[in-house]
């Protein structure tokens, strides 16, 4: 009979010892609850340090859910603590690398523009948009990360006409006409490219930039077989740079095509 009862408890103690574990575990997840919370807490009252510590804590207590959640204020927290600080930077690149297979599954709740740029960065474009937009930010940012996202995009078409739509100014519009201009030869859309670039050129202010213009809209012309525009537009090129080896070249190009000229 001893024999028997030992047997049975034997055997119960895989669940006796499950259910503590479960038991623990349930309590461990509270306490990394209640540690968020109150970081959450202490953040919102700049008490940064304190919110830290808890967040810190929290991150060996929580569950698949609420990890990410801590790991995304770990980043902003400190950011927000020292931007330019090298200890807080690598200590925000730690935990956004912990954090970056879940980054799509959270609400980037409460961003800044620290982080924002944390985001451009490290060409977290879709991330990097949601906080533009919570932020409110002027429609040139916006328009600045479609360009930058154009720049590693294997389709950068539709962004960078999203980056026109948010009216650029300056440097970054007529980057981002040019670029358009290319991207629309790129796939033989030279009626496209032409309108762009003519609609691109009344922006330019300085000679040099005008000029490159002209040539750009003088091979787009070339490449629809439209020579004799093609050599009208050269000739306004060098107008502003009557000695730039290129454009010289250009014109004696368009000469030979047009029988005008012969190769020596």
């Amino acid at each position: 009979a001893d024999n028997k009862n030992n047997n049975n408890n034997e055997d119960s103690l895989p669940e006796v010892v499950a259910v503590m574990s479960t038991e623990q575990g349930t309590e461990v997840m509270r306490e990394g609850k209640t540690l968020h919370d109150l970081a959450l807490h202490e953040f919102q009252m700049k008490r940064y340090d304190e919110a830290l510590d808890c967040w810190a804590q929290a991150l060996g207590h929580t569950d698949a859910d609420l990890q990410p959640v801590v790991l995304w204020n770990l980043v902003k927290l400190h950011l927000e603590m020292g931007p330019s600080s090298e200890e807080h930077r690598r200590a925000a690149e730690m935990h956004f690398q912990n954090l970056k297979p879940e980054l799509g599954r959270i609400s980037l709740k409460d961003p800044t523009l620290h982080v924002l740029e944390f985001l451009v960065e490290h060409r977290e474009w879709e991330a990097s948009i949601d906080v533009a937009k919570s932020l409110e930010v002027e429609d040139e940012v916006l328009g600045r990360i479609y360009f930058e996202q154009s720049l590693s995009s294997d389709k950068p078409i539709e962004l960078l006409e999203l980056c026109l739509h948010h009216n650029p100014t300056g440097k970054l519009r007529s980057d981002a006409y040019r670029a358009l201009v290319e991207a629309h030869s790129a796939v033989g859309n030279f009626e496209r490219s032409l309108e762009l670039c003519r609609e691109g050129f009344e922006f330019l202010q300085f000679k040099s930039e005008q000029a490159n213009s002209h040539y750009r809209e003088a091979e787009i012309l070339a490449a629809l077989g439209r020579t004799s525009e093609a050599m009208e537009t050269i000739e306004k090129a060098l107008k502003l740079l009557p000695k730039s080896p290129s454009l010289l070249q250009a014109k004696a190009d368009l000469l030979f095509l047009s029988g005008k000229l012969k190769r020596s």
